[in-house]
């Protein structure tokens, strides 16, 4: 929020242009505040000087601190001054309170000098007080002796446990700027569906699931967007809405290749059955498994009981798959293709999946659609957006089209394409969002001479899949089947043994043998989340209870000692079942430290092992600080642990949890 956009009954700040050291600061709350309000902007004054900031001396945050207390104003505001400002905070930085049942607010203010060519800014922070006020007092705070390293401590700790509260909390979801690219031009104002007249006709567009079928749940479900099973529910909203839906998706379901990601591909292909979708394009992801996987679930009786439609994915012969599609629902005919942009493929799709040049199979699309006269063409595109926008140029005709495998999130309004009457919209990543265009047909008496009049009218609105839509229970059977499946073929039917040996040529042998030293580590280990790794995936929390994950290698991964946490593979020695390896349950110190059989076998009772030895293997089992945040993230990703990638959030929340050190 910037300080001019702050009401004036919270605090106002005002800023002296950019070439000003410092800014003057009133606090106003109402009329009758305004003598008092006049006073404090002198006293502040007086302290900073309306003078060039290069004539003024350089000193240190918290030189000069006082706290502005004014009752009865809202709290909890943080407020960062915008405009040609440096992204870096010069001055002043604050002292936060953590207290919040008071009626009183104090804003605190560390005066700081900076040099003429220093841009600054400045942040209030007003947090709530525990004591009532009577009047606006102005309190000078003496400069505080050094604190001791255990009260510094102890402030830390104390700050991690208020951020960890704070992170267990749902937050609202984020927006995101707007990019230069499409949402300025588009307009940056999202549109809710909630608000429409039901149109005449609904497409649903989604795109690059990438294997995310649903949400993990380890960073909290209702922090996480996506899944085949919110998606059911919210389009069961709509029907029941009474609206008329024509579900489409961009594709990619899948992510990496082999027997696990096949599997996913036929639940994928289930599900969108299930929800009746009428139109699935081809990822580069899907078409790494090969022709015949693609084959199982892409083949039809009919083009009209087709699922996949392509313009330019051949799979063995152009009979297999048609190239359009029109589907007519409520006197509206949508006519739609789909084009997999070739620069996309990660492999070479062999003989067998012919993948052809996109603006001649474009043409041939439009060619064919328009002998049919739908009153709305889609092309949905798998590719850049940069590449799309370049190809409804040189191929006109389109009405709308659908990008995925670009970067970001979905814009809020459809984007607007240079010399083209093509309208752009994006389905994001992973399956997270829904993008809804609802059509409304024009009145029959309102069409005149002009083909172009008598189009449907368009709406768009982008729908966040969020806890909002519970999982639907018939889209949790398909994930038990799938989970099921992966059980019943087991870790040699998915390819994944015999396991590969680990980098280091070493052992693991478990956290129990570890903690037989490291006493006061494996107390600590203990009393955290990682000791019950494995117990949450094969007894998961009440809302993914029905669907133990022990048998998912993606799962598995992270929840055990012994496996790749990102290629989902298990090194010789790690974990293979709950039965044959007890001894690795949890997420291990090993799995930091490095697989310990030889450092535990140097420090056994009635060891050769010399002195230098002991010393070397010791070494290669630490783990400093600065590689320790990179080890932790592979397992804290941006999928599985937003919070860790707060700032600070390592040193201040994590770490905290965790923290121990060597034989102590």
């Amino acid at each position: 929020m910037s300080l001019e956009s702050l009401p004036t009954h919270q605090t106002t700040a005002s800023i002296v242009k950019r070439h000003l050291a410092l800014a003057a600061v009133s606090a106003i709350t109402t009329l009758a505040w305004v003598a008092i309000a006049a006073a404090v902007f002198a006293l502040t004054s007086c302290l900073v000087g309306c003078v060039p900031a290069d004539s003024l001396p350089v000193s240190e945050p918290g030189d000069e601190q006082f706290s502005v207390k004014m009752p009865g104003v809202a709290s909890g505001n943080s407020v960062i001054a915008e405009g040609e400002m440096s992204s870096e905070i010069a001055a002043p930085q604050l002292a936060k309170s953590t207290k919040t049942d008071a009626s009183t607010v104090a804003v605190r203010l560390n005066l700081v000098s900076q040099p003429a060519d220093t841009e600054t800014s400045i942040e209030n922070s007003i947090e709530t007080a525990t004591e009532t006020a009577s009047d606006v007092e102005v309190i000078p705070t003496p400069k505080g002796k050094p604190e001791s390293d255990a009260a510094i401590r102890e402030a830390k700790l104390a700050r991690a446990l208020e951020m960890e509260r704070k992170a267990s909390e749902p937050k609202p979801p984020s927006i995101k700027a707007p990019s230069i690219k499409a949402d300025l031009l588009a307009g940056a104002e999202p549109e809710t569906y909630k608000t429409w007249d039901m149109p005449t006709l609904t497409l649903v567009f989604t795109g690059n699931q990438h294997g995310y079928i649903e949400p993990c749940g380890c960073t909290g479900l209702e922090r996480q967007k996506g899944g085949v099973a919110r998606r059911f529910s919210f389009l069961e909203t709509l029907k029941q809405k009474g609206w008329t839906l024509v579900p489409m998706d961009v594709g990619n379901q899948v992510r990496r290749f082999g027997q696990q990601a096949t599997i996913k591909l036929q639940q994928s292909a289930r599900a969108l059955t299930e929800m009746n979708y009428q139109a699935v394009g081809f990822g580069p992801e899907d078409i790494r498994l090969g022709v015949g996987d693609l084959l199982a679930v892409a083949a039809s009786d009919s083009p009209e009981d087709a699922l996949y439609v392509s313009a330019n994915v051949v799979l063995f012969d152009p009979e297999m798959l048609p190239q359009t599609k029109v589907v007519e629902k409520n006197g509206i005919k949508v006519g739609v293709t789909s084009i997999l942009d070739p620069e996309k493929l990660t492999v070479d799709p062999g003989a067998e999946v012919i993948i052809s040049d996109m603006v001649p199979s474009a043409q041939a699309a439009i060619k064919a659609l328009s002998a049919k006269s739908p009153d709305f063409k889609v092309l949905m595109f798998y590719g850049k957006e940069e590449s799309a926008e370049k190809l409804v140029r040189e191929v006109p005709g389109f009405d709308l089209v659908v990008v995925a495998g670009g970067y970001g999130e979905p814009t809020y309004q459809p984007a607007a394409i240079n010399d083209s009457e093509t309208k752009m919209i994006l389905t994001g990543a992973k399956g997270m969002y829904a993008g809804l265009i609802g059509l409304y047909a024009k009145p029959a008496a309102e069409p005149d001479a002009n083909a172009s009049a008598a189009k449907p009218t368009m709406k768009y609105a982008r729908v966040a899949l969020t806890h909002e839509f519970a999982d639907a229970p018939e889209m949790r059977g398909l994930m038990k089947d799938y989970q099921d499946q992966l059980e019943s073929i087991g870790l040699d039917g998915l390819g994944l043994m015999p396991p590969i040996p680990h980098s280091s040529g070493n052992k693991f042998v478990g956290t129990a043998t570890c903690g037989k030293c490291h006493t006061e580590a494996l107390e600590v280990w203990e009393g955290t989340s990682h000791a019950y790794a494995t117990d949450s995936i094969v007894e998961p929390p009440e809302e993914r209870g029905d669907v133990p994950r022990h048998f998912d290698p993606e799962c598995i991964s992270c929840h055990v000692t012994g496996w790749n946490p990102q290629e989902y593979y298990p090194y010789e020695s790690g974990y293979t079942s709950l039965e044959e390896s007890t001894h690795l349950l949890g997420n291990g110190c090993e799995n930091c430290h490095g697989p310990g059989a030889e450092h535990s076998a140097a420090e056994a009772e009635g060891s050769d092992a010399s002195s230098d030895l002991r010393d070397q293997l010791r070494a290669a089992m630490r783990l400093p600080m600065d590689k320790a945040r990179e080890k932790c993230m592979e397992c804290h990703d941006l999928d599985n642990s937003i919070d860790f990638h707060e700032p600070d959030a390592f040193e201040d929340v994590y770490w905290p949890q965790v923290e121990h050190y060597g034989l102590e």
